[in-house]
């Protein structure tokens, strides 16, 4: 299994400017409070590695996030239906400041950092693992910007974007607006992508069996997401930026990732935690927060150490699978 590490050095404002990310982080919690009553649906397993083995972490916009004693995944026990997750999606007014507002504001920023990088690893990747495939999926497509990239690969004979959060406007791929559960394709695909899906997926293994079934054999499945065993989340916890419903249903462990993959028979051919905001993330909270307490060696970090030195650590996080932001590359068995 091969490991990145990614180098690039940006802000975190520059995709999540200060002001826009507060104001859509309020509009979610109250967007979120309307969905609660909905919430009946319980998931008493561990979503990553299936264990039965939940105790309370801690509570975020009215809902209980769930640690997994044996692989560290966290995840909301009860949980509102996919229909309400989708309806959030598409009609709450978080969404649809986060297109309007915040996916405009950061378009080009976006386009550079995020999906300029995973178009060249998914070209690189299939170059490799699988140069003939010829059909590719994108499943819950949160950025145009992305879509209107895909639709250049003239690479593929088709390229599909299946159950959008984003509106597309792209021409050169084929959107079908439902669920991509009943698609119902069944070895169809050559490729597949879910970028920061299965953190909001209100039934991640229904979702992967489906994909299973859509993808030949030996088809390539590319997966981003948030790491509740990464630095800044285990420092924070409670306190994480990124970690609040419904964009993190389930926030995987690197031990759950790789469980929640093998129990779906899929090989994983790459495991990366390439994000560089972690320590960021931790002073930014410090900053906004004095009275937060720190482990000392973080508050060592943070008070005492340069901007190399932080980098330095930052690199060991991502060689160490410690960052909170992972990547993973898996191949469906035969």
């Amino acid at each position: 299994m091969r490991t990145v590490i990614d180098n690039r050095d940006f802000l975190a404002e520059d995709i999540r400017p200060d002001a826009l990310l507060a104001e859509y982080k309020a509009l979610v919690e109250r967007d979120v409070a309307a969905m609660a009553p909905q919430a009946g649906a319980t998931m008493p397993l561990c979503p990553g590695c299936g264990a039965d083995s939940a105790t309370p972490a801690f509570s975020r916009y009215g809902f209980d996030y769930a640690e997994c004693s044996a692989c560290g995944t966290l995840w909301i026990v009860r949980r509102p239906p996919s229909a309400a997750i989708r309806a959030f999606y598409r009609t709450s007014d978080a969404e649809r400041f986060w297109q309007t507002r915040l996916a405009e504001a950061t378009a080009d920023a976006r386009a550079s950092h995020i999906v300029a990088p995973r178009i060249d690893w998914m070209i690189d990747s299939i170059q490799e693992h699988r140069p003939d495939s010829a059909v590719v999926a994108d499943v819950g497509t949160q950025l145009d910007v992305f879509a209107s990239r895909l639709a250049t690969l003239d690479r593929f004979q088709r390229r599909l974007i299946v159950d959008p959060v984003a509106t597309v406007t792209a021409s050169g791929v084929e959107v079908l607006d439902q669920p991509f559960e009943s698609v119902g394709f069944d070895g169809v695909l050559d490729v597949a992508s879910l970028y920061d899906v299965l953190d909001r997926t209100a039934d991640p293994a229904e979702l992967l069996t489906a994909v299973f079934r859509a993808l030949k054999p030996g088809g390539l499945l590319f997966a981003t997401g948030i790491l509740a065993s990464g630095f800044d989340i285990q420092t924070l916890w409670e306190k994480a930026e990124t970690v609040f419903p419904p964009d993190r249903l389930n926030v995987f462990s690197v031990t759950g990732l790789q469980a929640l993959l093998a129990r779906h028979d899929f090989e994983i051919l790459e495991l990366s935690t390439p994000g560089a905001f972690d320590l960021k993330a931790v002073a930014r909270a410090a900053e906004a927060d004095p009275t937060l307490t720190l482990p000392r060696f973080v508050r060592t970090l943070l008070r005492h150490r340069d901007t190399a030195e932080r980098q330095q650590f930052q690199a060991f996080l991502q060689s160490t699978l410690l960052s909170s932001f992972g990547r993973v590359l898996a191949r469906k068995k035969p």
